[in-house]
């Protein structure tokens, strides 16, 4: 049993708009063409606070997912936008932590791996030192979707232009070769 929350704006007598977070990836993924379906999913507002908390039961929503996608008669793609540490400059907002850049390795480290369980773990250690991760949450909740499949990870930048990192990465299943 997983806990859901629902998504209220303005009262609950609007729609939530979609900010830049949404914006920013589907912006990409339009210069393929036409967007297919989209279905926006977001993380509760106690991710800000204790997202490590979260670890097992983001894990499980990840499989849950995953499970239904894998049902799906169609390809999908499940894209998520998730910024790292936002502790890179004591100048920001959220100030300086050494555990930004590690936070930010550990992450790529888990990429790089298609999905490793032991950078994540780091990575939650940093997140609990003061890392600041908003999107910590949404990369636990595809090592739910990614663990036991066999998944090939590549990282195609990590990077912290500003005071929070960033990381663009895709995953793509494994493919025994057979000879």
């Amino acid at each position: 049993s997983l806990p859901v929350e629902g998504l209220e704006g303005f009262s609950d007598s609007q729609p939530l708009p979609i900010s830049w977070g949404e914006i920013l990836p589907l912006t990409y993924l339009r210069s393929y063409g036409k967007l297919p379906p989209v279905v926006p999913m977001s993380f509760p507002l106690r991710r800000f606070n204790h997202s490590a908390e979260m670890f097992d039961e983001l894990l499980l929503l990840g499989s849950e997912i995953g499970q239904f996608l894998d049902q799906l008669p169609q390809r999908v793609l499940w894209l998520v936008s998730a910024d790292l540490a936002h502790t890179h400059l004591k100048t920001g907002p959220y100030g300086y932590c050494p555990c930004a850049q590690p936070y930010d390795d550990a992450c790529s480290k888990w990429a790089a791996a298609g999905g490793s369980l032991e950078a994540l773990q780091d990575a939650k250690e940093y997140q609990r030192r003061g890392a600041m991760s908003c999107g910590f949450t949404g990369l636990v909740a595809l090592q739910g979707f990614l663990q036991g499949a066999g998944w090939k990870g590549h990282v195609l930048a990590n990077e912290h232009p500003t005071y929070y990192g960033m990381m663009v990465a895709k995953f793509s299943p494994a493919v025994a070769l057979v000879v």
